[in-house]
């Protein structure tokens, strides 16, 4: 379990596809397990992108893929989960005036 920020509000609509970029901070300093090896650095800025929102459970998937390392992008492979440890990030659908849904995403997520 990597504690990490969320950094991009994420603002979604009924006809949103996802495949919009979003950041998450790393909160702590990560090792790979066997080796020992520092592999992100607490505050490393990682990227990714949303997948659909599901309007009735209020989450939203996201890919995390790329990190930034002291100015140079290097491939990541994460999977983002809630507070709970359930897949997908959780959210709350605050306004469905019309067909615009927000969702305003929790902040962080372990």
């Amino acid at each position: 379990i990597i504690p990490a920020q969320l950094v991009t509000e994420i603002l979604v609509t009924d006809k949103d596809q996802g495949g919009r970029v979003v950041r998450i901070k790393i909160l702590k300093d990560v090792y790979e397990p066997k080796s020992g090896n520092l592999v992100l650095p607490r505050n490393t800025i990682v990227f990714g992108r949303t997948g659909q929102f599901d309007i009735e459970t209020a989450t939203m998937q996201l890919t995390m893929d790329q990190a930034s390392l002291g100015g140079k992008i290097v491939e990541v492979s994460l999977a983002v989960g809630s507070a709970d440890l359930s897949a997908g990030l959780k959210g709350e659908v605050r306004d469905t005036r019309g067909k615009l849904l927000l969702a305003t995403m929790v902040t962080a997520f372990t």
